[in-house]
């Protein structure tokens, strides 16, 4: 019995090892077999399980690629959807929608999954704060038709600040979007305050730059094409020899000065607006006159244009040395002016700053007859200016005394046509009279503001970005103290229409304006509205307060049109036919 016991153990002993190598044998073959089948799958996709993902594990290779699912939010309660992932993304290329798309998206994303259109174009911020304003429109091309993939740049240049109902210069808060198939673009979450919209310079369009309230959303922007000129030439002296190193450039336009060769040769390339009909060209070099000189455009085709200059030395030339002392009320000296003289036939313009003692110097001015000498005083006193100054010889003294400051005060509050407050309004206070004088103002929730030490005399309130208002005819008495109401062109109506010709066909129109104008108690109240009809017509404005406004078509090939609409009495839509300008 104990010898059979033995045999069964030994017996199952073989068996367990047999079985035991049979399994290692499997397990090793197995492994092998399917590392050979995971280095013949595609080298950019891993299946985690083939049954949850549906791809066959040996796909047949004559059978079609299966599309890549879009992302969505899987429903409550449902099985996740398996995902594929890949190792290599690959680069963001934006497509603009085809037309007929649906108006809710801007721009298709080509990513390594395909995503559903976002609602409004893409933005990003550049520091600063949130809120709950916008800022949209559209962009176009001189004949209407939309721009697609146009960077637009919203930066603030002065933010309402709720705490300290201030409004705060501000600097480097930004936001960048990019217009989409339809030429839309939208900001949104901006803070209340004022904005540059500007857009990104490309090879047809240059850079175009609006101002605009936060809240609007009717900034069109305009685009015109672009023309590329090479500008060349011989700098010379009066004599005839060639002049080496004089700085040459283009006045205002955004191109990098060149100089002169010892040939006194010069070429640059620049790009100027095709509606552009001169260019201003500056050249100088020390010891020598400075030149300006205007280059005609003749067309379009006319890219190569030749420009020679003769630079005049200063000593050969009847260059002036203006001087002079700025003093306050008594002896008291002013520092830290600038004085500017300019002259407009001369189309020239120097400045210098007064030092501790008042006193400025400015040299190499060109003899003239028309000069006028202007001052940007510091609050205690008026702004300066002098005109029809003769610079007639080789040294001018002027002598100047400013003039104290007579002030007031000034309260308001803003309203519209029917009395509602207009909150939180931002405006600048001017005086009438050409003067660098500048007060912010801003309104409080119930449109009441008040100014001290407001220059006494003729003012005017406007603003900076659209809407553009406009109030004149306020009158501060010195010492005094005025109260007025100041009625804006602020509501909730609009105006959406659509131009066309006679034949009934739509006509484009690169600016439209909307004006408005309301009198009371000696103030004159002005709004103005600019935006753009499309290539199917379509234009509108919105945010309209109340009475009647005045629409202004100016377009090449038609009559001018001009027509007053009340949107009360006559409704929000309007259709205007535009007749041929025979």
């Amino acid at each position: 019995m104990a010898n059979l016991r033995d045999r069964l153990r030994s017996v199952d002993r073989a068996d367990m090892t047999l079985v035991v190598v049979l399994l290692l044998v499997y397990a090793l073959t197995l492994w092998f077999h399917l590392d050979d089948r995971q280095e013949n799958l595609p080298p950019l996709v891993r299946i985690g399980t083939s049954e949850e993902s549906g791809i066959s594990a040996t796909p047949d290779p004559q059978a079609p690629k299966p599309e890549v699912p879009v992302q969505s939010r899987p429903d409550a309660g449902s099985e996740p959807e398996p995902s594929i992932s890949r190792d290599i993304t690959p680069a963001r290329d934006e497509v603009p929608l085809p037309p007929g798309a649906d108006d809710a998206g801007s721009l298709y994303e080509q990513s390594d999954m395909v995503q559903a259109p976002p609602e409004t174009p893409a933005s990003t911020q550049a520091g600063g704060p949130d809120g709950d304003l916008a800022i949209s429109g559209r962009v176009l091309d001189r004949s209407g038709a939309p721009i697609a993939g146009i960077t637009v740049v919203a930066r603030a240049y002065n933010l309402f600040d709720r705490d300290s109902r201030r409004l705060i210069p501000v600097k480097g808060y930004q936001r960048e979007t990019t217009s989409g198939y339809d030429g839309k673009y939208a900001f949104e979450q901006l803070a209340d305050g004022e904005y540059r919209l500007n857009t990104v310079a490309t090879k047809t369009y240059p850079k175009t730059q609006i101002s605009v309230r936060a809240g609007v959303d009717f900034a069109d922007i305009i685009l015109t094409g672009q023309l590329e000129l090479r500008v060349h030439g011989v700098i010379t002296r009066v004599d005839g020899d060639p002049l080496e190193s004089v700085r040459v450039s283009p006045v205002v336009l955004e191109a990098p000065a060149v100089f002169s060769n010892k040939a006194g040769r010069y070429a640059f390339k620049v790009k100027v607006r095709d509606t552009f009909s001169s260019l201003t060209v500056r050249a100088s070099k020390s010891g020598y006159e400075e030149q300006e000189l205007k280059l005609e455009i003749a067309s379009p085709e006319a890219d190569d244009l030749e420009l020679d200059i003769v630079m005049q030395a200063e000593e050969d030339s009847s260059l002036a040395q203006v001087r002079g002392v700025v003093r306050g009320t008594g002896t008291e000296m002013v520092s830290s002016l600038i004085v500017r003289l300019s002259s407009a036939k001369k189309r020239k313009s120097y400045q210098a700053v007064t030092d501790e003692q008042g006193r400025f110097e400015i040299r190499g001015v060109q003899q003239g007859d028309d000069y006028m000498l202007s001052i940007n005083a510091p609050p205690a006193y008026k702004d300066y200016f002098r005109r029809d100054i003769r610079i007639a010889q080789s040294r001018v003294t002027l002598n100047i005394e400013l003039e104290a400051l007579d002030t007031g005060t000034l309260r308001g509050q803003m309203i519209n046509l029917y009395g509602t407050p207009v909150s939180n309004y931002t405006m600048l206070l001017k005086t009438r009279e050409t003067s660098f004088y500048s007060q912010r103002l801003i309104g409080d929730g119930a449109g009441y503001f008040e100014v001290e030490n407001a220059p006494a005399g003729e003012l005017l309130l406007r603003t900076e970005s659209t809407p553009y208002y406009t109030i004149g005819g306020i009158m501060l008495s010195s010492g005094g103290t005025l109260t007025v109401p100041v009625v804006l062109d602020w509501g909730y109506d609009e105006i959406r229409g659509r131009i066309v010709d006679e034949g009934g066909l739509p006509v484009a129109v690169p600016n439209i304006s909307l004006t408005w104008s309301h009198q009371q108690d000696g103030l004159q109240s002005t709004s103005r509205r600019t935006t753009a009809a499309d290539e199917s017509g379509n234009f509108h404005f919105t945010q309209l307060g109340p009475g009647v406004h005045r629409l202004t078509i100016n377009v090449e090939g038609y009559k001018s049109m001009t027509l007053d609409h009340d949107v009360s009495l006559q409704g929000s839509a309007l259709e205007v036919t535009l007749f041929p300008d025979d």
